[in-house]
């Protein structure tokens, strides 16, 4: 099988002070193939290959010359191998993953002019941002961050072994094990140095130095586990144990799975379930990345030094894995063919990384904060599912339909900055509702989501071999934040007096009104020879085509997309 999917799309963009227009663009493509071999051995071998290219061409906000592109994407190749013994079977994966991004800036500099004072003259031609009272300007900031890039690779080797069931009295057991390992590294590489520039009233205080760097970093992960399938009765539980290795951390780490469910009656009409589980955090290569590109030169030019500026520590070696408890409970119930699932999912995740409040001083005076494990956050989600057992047959359609709701709440001590690719373009300050922190306490961007509810109608045509899905979604309002990036002094008034090199990024808060939409799913078969045929499908989201806030960055507001369509063509055999 292989597919094709491509999107592409044009954004203008104003720069209100520059009084200019500049085209953002973003193009996405995916190619995907997929094929199954039968060998007359009974052995099943099924291979994928995936590749995702994009480039996005972005402005910032009265910047002259300030555009930058970030052009990448993914590479993917998965093998796998099902093989059948007398005594079980055995599924062998071997698969190879790599992306990454390369930042590219129009300029390889960056310029940031501030000016304050009575008497102060700006001698640009430009204007970044004004006093919001006087309208008098206040900076004019030329340039970027010059190029760099970043890359990830990931091999993975697993095996799975299920062993035939057996029993022991009166319980059945099948016991499945395995391992796996990833292999991973990264990379980050600036091909030629990049200064950014302070003067103040037109005379140079300090400039920061990005040095050429090639840096790449390892780490392996190892795992095994070993879980049990008992059925005795109407009682089924699953007991594992997985046993996690990281060589970056030198961490250890045993974590059980358990889960149940009890047929209360034997027949499948009611049943209970339930589950408790730990998963440990992936690797952290990320981290140990960022803490070998992150120390900069900064120049002082009161002073006429240089000083090494590491004002944050990304090492993690000595902390303990992140991990996420997670606890299931729910029942289904058959009623009048029609099957009624609730359920309720807590996940409380303990000991991720987050930015320490204590700190170092250098004998330069240098602060230098380091990782903790303090971050926390625990979320609820209690979910209902209604759904017919089998479709209601017409003459000519059959009709099956879903309905469901959910409430969601989460609570996080961590905000979301940690993100490599943003960190060269923002400053260590921010500004959250109105006043001046650190940008360590962002409020994080997956916003809680009170409620939401979807009703789906699907209406089958087996003469026509069409099928028609309709889904009807609610979502209830929520709160979020419109974001800006200013450059201090004078960008906001809670600057202060506070100057910086590179942009101070805003946060205000504001309330996302509810909303609904329409979305529509046509499929449509050809057969073509023996179980070989041809699919077309026909999607249109936002049939209403509802206008809906996505985001808000640099006074400029991101819908969600109106109605669009998408056409797919498959031939499967």
């Amino acid at each position: 099988m292989f597919s094709y999917n491509r999107t592409e799309s044009k954004i203008p963009f104003h720069h209100d002070i520059l009084n200019q227009w500049d085209t953002q663009k973003r193009i996405n493509e995916t190619y995907l193939l997929r094929g199954i071999y039968l060998p007359d051995n009974g052995d099943l071998w099924k291979a994928t290959v995936m590749y995702s290219p994009h480039k996005s061409i972005y402005a910032k906000k009265d910047v002259k010359n300030g555009s930058f592109t970030n052009e990448g994407g993914g590479f993917s190749f998965n093998l796998q191998w099902d093989k059948n013994f007398d005594w079980g079977k055995m599924k062998s994966v071997f698969a190879y993953k790599k992306s990454g991004n390369e930042i590219k800036h129009n300029e390889n500099n960056l310029y940031a002019y501030s000016y304050s004072g009575s008497s102060s003259v700006n001698n640009h031609d430009w204007c970044t941002s004004r006093n919001s009272r006087s309208g008098k300007c206040t900076s004019s900031n030329l340039g970027g961050f010059g190029k760099y890039s970043t890359e990830k690779e990931t091999l993975t080797y697993k095996q799975d072994y299920n062993i035939n069931a057996f029993d022991i009295g009166s319980t059945e057991h099948k016991i499945g094990f395995g391992w796996e390992i990833n292999d991973s590294s990264a990379k980050y590489k600036r091909d030629t140095d990049s200064y950014a520039y302070t003067y103040k009233n037109d005379v140079l205080k300090s400039y920061i130095w990005y040095p050429a760097r090639n840096v790449k970093v390892n780490d392996t992960n190892y795992a095994i586990y070993l879980e049990d399938s008992i059925q005795w009765g109407n009682l089924n539980a699953t007991l594992g144990l997985r046993l996690d290795h990281d060589e970056f951390l030198g961490n250890t780490n045993l974590a059980p799975r358990f889960s149940t469910s009890y047929d209360v009656f034997g027949d499948n009409s009611t049943q209970i379930f339930g589950g408790i589980n730990r998963y440990y955090s992936d690797t952290v290569l990320s981290y140990k990345l960022k803490n070998n590109i992150n120390k900069q030169i900064n120049y002082v030019a009161s002073t006429d030094k240089f000083t090494v500026v590491n004002n944050q520590s990304y090492d993690v070696s000595d902390l303990k894995t992140p991990y996420t408890d997670e606890y299931v409970l729910g029942f289904s119930q058959n009623f009048y063919d029609t099957i009624f699932t609730f359920k309720w999912v807590n996940r409380h995740s303990k000991e991720q990384f987050t930015k320490a409040k204590s700190y170092t001083t250098d004998a330069d005076g240098v602060r230098t904060y380091y990782m903790s494990n303090d971050g926390r956050s625990k979320n609820n989600t209690f979910s209902l599912n209604i759904e017919p057992k089998e479709p209601y047959k017409f003459k000519h359609a059959n009709i099956l339909w879903n309905l469901g709701a959910q409430i969601s709440e989460t609570d996080t001590n961590m905000s979301t900055y940690d993100d490599v690719e943003r960190y060269n373009d923002y400053d260590a300050k921010a500004i959250i509702n109105g006043k001046l922190k650190d940008i360590s306490e962002l409020p994080k961007d997956d916003y809680n989501v009170p409620w939401s509810a979807f009703f789906e109608l699907e209406t089958q045509f087996p003469d026509l071999r069409l099928t028609w899905n309709q889904r009807f979604s609610y979502t209830a309002g929520y709160k979020g934040y419109t974001t800006d990036d200013v450059y201090c002094p004078g960008g906001d008034d809670a600057c202060g007096d506070y100057s910086s090199v590179k942009k101070v990024l805003v946060y205000d808060e504001y309330k996302q009104g509810s909303y609904f939409m329409l979305d529509w799913h046509f499929a449509y078969k050809q057969p073509t020879f023996k179980e070989q045929f041809l699919e077309v499908t026909l999607d249109i989201n936002n049939v209403l085509n509802r206008k809906v806030v996505a985001s808000s960055y640099n006074s400029s507001t991101t819908y969600k997309m109106g109605r669009n369509y998408w056409l797919g063509i498959s031939y499967n055999w």
